[in-house]
């Protein structure tokens, strides 16, 4: 009987042992990716393909709620900084930012929204602000395109400075648990809960602290689905105030 089981359990083994490496090297040794596949999104440099564009911060939501989707001008040249500098951010919310950036995309890939998920999305203001909302806003948009990979699309929104950047083009290699993804419906905390529970719990403090010279970054990723908030002083790499949130239940941990 333990021959029996000892040869039951080595064969398990080899069974597991031969899927995982059939599963490695199908990821690793993939003759069907092309030139236009790159191991993961990290930013617009990511993208073969970029497009600029124009829009007005002051009008774009009421035109947009009126189903005139002309607010997107586009750019001929890659700007290195857009041309318009507005005085302070438009108080837009997480849903205002989804809102533009969902419209974007229909605009350029002329696609159905809904056939696309939310890989990750990151607001970022700065604390002279006081801070009123966020300047820019990133969200990376993925989609499954076969067994072995996914399209990713970025739309970056510089609200402060009347602009967009899109980037797309290029195909990712799906890991092998593959991406998870975010749905903003689901979210009981937005961005803009998890700066004020930020802001309250000492974020304010710190900052005022700085004398208001620093920038705040919110962050959450389908890897690690949690509201990360964290205030950064000019020309420094780390945080000077770092707080975790969970986006369900409001949990907050302060990390430094």
């Amino acid at each position: 009987m333990k021959d029996k089981a000892l040869i039951k359990n080595v064969t398990l083994l080899l069974m597991i042992v031969t899927i995982v490496a059939f599963s490695i090297a199908v990821y690793i040794i993939n003759p069907t990716f092309s030139d236009q596949t790159r191991e993961s999104p990290n930013g617009l440099s990511d993208y073969f393909e970029t497009r600029y564009f124009e829009i007005d911060p002051r009008t774009i939501l009421e035109s947009l709620d009126r189903r005139n989707v002309d607010v997107f001008l586009p750019l001929t040249a890659t700007p290195d900084a857009f041309d318009k500098l507005y005085s302070v951010p438009p108080p837009w919310k997480q849903s205002d930012y989804l809102n533009i950036s969902n419209a974007l995309h229909r605009f350029v890939w002329n696609e159905d929204i809904d056939d696309w998920l939310i890989e990750s999305m990151s607001f970022y203001g700065d604390c002279r602000y006081d801070p009123l909302g966020f300047d820019l806003f990133k969200i990376t948009y993925f989609k499954d395109i076969g067994t072995q990979q996914y399209a990713a699309h970025e739309i970056d929104l510089f609200s402060l400075y009347g602009g967009a950047a899109v980037g797309g083009g290029t195909n990712f290699p799906k890991p092998l648990f593959g991406w998870k993804s975010i749905d903003p419906e689901r979210l009981n905390i937005t961005a803009e809960d998890a700066l004020r529970i930020a802001e309250d719990n000492g974020g304010k403090e710190t900052r005022l602290s700085y004398k208001n010279e620093c920038e705040i970054s919110v962050l959450i990723s389908s890897r690690r689905q949690i509201w990360m908030v964290g205030y950064y002083p000019d020309n420094t790499i780390g945080p000077i105030f770092e707080i975790t949130i969970n986006p369900f239940t409001g949990e907050f941990k302060i990390r430094n």
